[in-house]
């Protein structure tokens, strides 16, 4: 069976105080995109859990969220015929604050419910996801979606109109925990809401949108490869840009394929990593 595992993007992310578990309350908008790694599930004879992946990842197998979402499924669903393969094409950049390993886990999850017909609803698969990690409910239930609490707690709501986001990745990588980390360091005269963003995704309208990006992170960050990104985006014509999570991807909204294009052309020569994708209704999906 074969699985797309989509990235996601946030619209907004606004950083809160932290819980009695110590974890750092948040306020986001997330949309998914149709930047996808590619995910090959298999049954196996030997009864174990097997993970390959074409590039090297920092993490042992026990340790990959994808090995964990398929552990906690079958100890939700409690099948005891527990031997399935997973090979993962990684297309999304790693480190890069695009969900990359949270959709894949997401993608495992799915599939395995289709492969042993367990029949589960969004929620119960949700709740499997959650003790994988923060952001594999929503890349269950992709689309767009507002976070609160540890980015858990999702309520849906509209998907961006159709344009082509371009996302670009420096030769930068940025621990999310070090960024919060920063965070604590700093103080924030005023917190940002979401609810003008969400105004505008419920007009649809991609001005608008662009107009509240808000992410609370490249304060945080202050990288000024970030910066220099935006601007070289801004430059081709994006309506806005934003940096992902806690990066280091960064993408520009075009309403112009042929501008975003000419930017994709320029950005290849200058970064790690460049592509354009597009806003999905949905997280993952078979093919």
């Amino acid at each position: 069976m074969k699985i797309l595992a989509p990235a996601k993007i946030n619209l907004g992310l606004e950083i809160g105080k932290k819980n009695v578990k110590g974890y750092h309350e948040v306020d986001m908008i997330m949309q998914s995109i149709s930047l996808c790694d590619e995910i090959d599930l298999s049954f196996s004879s030997d009864g174990k859990i097997s993970l390959s992946t074409d590039k090297e990842i920092n993490c042992s197998t026990e340790n990959n969220i994808a090995y964990k979402a398929a552990k906690y499924f079958f100890e939700y669903t409690k099948i005891s015929s527990r031997g399935i393969n997973i090979k993962i094409k990684k297309n999304i950049p790693m480190c890069a604050g695009l969900a990359g390993g949270s959709t894949d886990g997401a993608a495992v999850i799915f599939g395995l419910d289709k492969m042993f017909e367990t029949h589960l609803s969004i929620p119960k698969m949700c709740k499997i996801g959650s003790g994988v990690g923060s952001d594999v409910p929503f890349c269950i239930i992709g689309g767009a979606a507002a976070a609160k609490g540890t980015g858990t707690d999702l309520i849906p709501t509209y998907s961006m109109p159709n344009c082509s986001i371009l996302v670009v990745k420096p030769n930068v990588s940025i621990s999310t925990a070090e960024a919060y980390s920063r965070f604590d360091d700093i103080r924030v005269a005023k917190k940002h809401h979401m609810e003008s963003l969400k105004m505008a995704l419920e007009l649809q309208s991609l001005q608008s949108i662009c107009d509240n990006l808000f992410n609370r992170f490249e304060e945080v960050i202050n990288n000024e490869k970030i910066f220099e990104i935006k601007q070289k985006l801004h430059n081709f014509g994006a309506m806005g840009s934003l940096m992902t999570g806690s990066g280091s991807a960064v993408y520009g909204i075009f309403n112009d394929m042929n501008k975003a294009e000419n930017c994709l052309k320029f950005c290849q020569n200058m970064y790690d990593f460049a592509c354009i994708t597009r806003p999905l209704s949905h997280g993952a999906y078979l093919i």
